[in-house]
């Protein structure tokens, strides 16, 4: 689908852009919720502690995690960089 937009009710300087439309809103919706509490936890500790939501224990909910898990892992908090010593 194709959408003209412009800040001002009128067509000149607008833009034109493709909207791709969904049949389900759900994963938008907790992609939101996850955001929010990622941004949440990382303002109300400096960005010190991390913020990750498992979906499930399956196979598709851990592969989330280590997807999220192994990026994070760098960020230099001190329970990851310890966890890092220990295995070496």
């Amino acid at each position: 689908m194709t959408l003209k937009v412009n800040a001002q009710p009128k067509e000149a300087g607008s833009r034109t852009t493709v909207v791709i439309p969904t049949s389900d809103e759900q994963p938008l919706y907790y992609l939101n919720w996850v955001e929010g509490n990622i941004e949440k936890v990382t303002k109300a500790t400096n960005g010190r502690v991390g913020y990750i939501h498992i979906p499930d224990m399956g196979v598709s909910g851990l592969n989330e995690f280590v997807k999220v898990l192994l990026p994070a892992n760098g960020k230099g908090s001190t329970h990851c960089r310890r966890s890092r010593q220990r295995r070496r």
